[in-house]
């Protein structure tokens, strides 16, 4: 990644906030809430309906400065096309790196200051062309706002290298669970590697500020990831992911 790069540039933002405690005073994946049948839908419908994916698009700024090939174990000749990618010889690629995709459920309408385009916390206007009312209602109902909502949809096989996000007190994620089968999500923290699950309907807070990894397994994993700020989470769900 370039020096100049925006995601370097705005780093040390994403590495210390005052928005909420540290990463190291978090749980790496406390179950919060159980999530409604319509809203599981609604995302497995959008999932499977709106089949492009936005990743590397102009549509997803923040994505443009990553370097989706290492982060996202994705192949640059099928960014930002047709999902499953329809033309591309199936002989030259190795499929379990491009059928990662992510659909955005809310865009930012800055398009001319990099370091505005980076921020997640821009990213709060709902896309209307989507079926997007009960996901929207339910998470406006047990959260003050979300950020970059977007559905991610790891094909079976795949695996997202060991990477950190943002520390939980620049701003948090949240992560619901549609369908998740026998995938692997480890964390290194200080204690050593942690590895969890998640079951189906459920709404999981996700500590993005220490390494962590997706290992996949045999079946398509699908959430919905958000982001949030502890500080505008009410007190039972701080109380729910806090050591």
């Amino acid at each position: 990644m370039k020096e100049d790069c925006p995601i370097n540039a705005t780093k040390r933002a994403r590495v210390r906030g005052n928005r909420g405690p540290r990463r190291f005073q978090v749980k790496c994946l406390p179950e919060i809430l159980d999530v409604p049948n319509d809203v599981i839908e609604d995302i497995r419908t959008i999932g499977r309906d709106f089949a492009v994916d936005q990743l590397g698009t102009d549509e997803y700024q923040v994505s443009k400065y990553c370097d989706l090939t290492d982060t996202f174990h994705r192949q640059k000749e099928t960014i930002g096309k047709q999902w499953p990618f329809k033309g591309v010889n199936d002989e030259l690629f190795d499929k379990s790196m491009y059928n990662y995709k992510q659909v955005l459920l809310q865009k930012c309408d800055i398009h001319d200051n990099p370091l505005e385009e980076v921020e997640e916390a821009n990213y709060f206007n709902w896309d209307i062309e989507k079926p997007i009312n009960n996901v929207k209602t339910w998470l406006e109902d047990n959260f003050t706002h979300t950020y970059r909502a977007r559905i991610a949809i790891c094909p079976p096989e795949h695996y997202l290298h060991w990477h950190i996000d943002t520390d939980t007190s620049a701003i948090g994620r949240i992560q619901i669970c549609v369908e998740h089968g026998d995938a692997k999500l480890e964390w290194k923290t200080k204690q050593g590697v942690e590895q969890h699950t998640m079951e189906n309907n459920k709404c999981y807070f996700f500590n993005t500020g220490w390494p962590h990894r997706v290992v996949n397994g045999n079946s398509q994993r699908t959430v919905l990831i958000a982001g949030v700020y502890i500080d505008e989470m009410s007190d039972n769900l701080k109380h729910k992911i806090l050591i």
